[in-house]
């Protein structure tokens, strides 16, 4: 699937590196897998393996986004959007889930 950011920070963290030391130790690198999956992915289905990944749609105030685990607390969090002729996973932001 395509994927943009819709948050510059994250974007530099996937692309340069840069913003790492304001997460904890895993998060980061559980990011990055987790950008590479959606890239790989060829729909919404893929994004669900492994089950341990959590892909969820989020109900209340964030109903329309996507959470999926990266490590503990912590959720990377996203929207499906239709554009054009296809779907585009745009991510929004790394955030602590209040649960665990």
């Amino acid at each position: 699937m395509d994927f943009r950011f819709s948050d510059a920070k994250l974007k530099k963290l996937y692309t340069k590196g840069t913003g790492a030391h304001g997460y904890p130790e895993g998060v980061v690198d559980s990011f990055l897998r987790r950008v590479r999956t959606i890239d790989a992915a060829k729909d919404e289905r893929d994004l669900r393996v492994p089950a341990s990944v959590h892909f969820e749609k989020l109900k209340g105030a964030c109903a329309g986004s996507y959470s999926m685990r990266l490590k503990g607390r912590w959720r990377l969090i996203l929207r499906i959007v239709a554009e054009e002729d296809r779907k585009v996973v745009v991510i929004d932001e790394i955030t602590q889930h209040y649960g665990d």
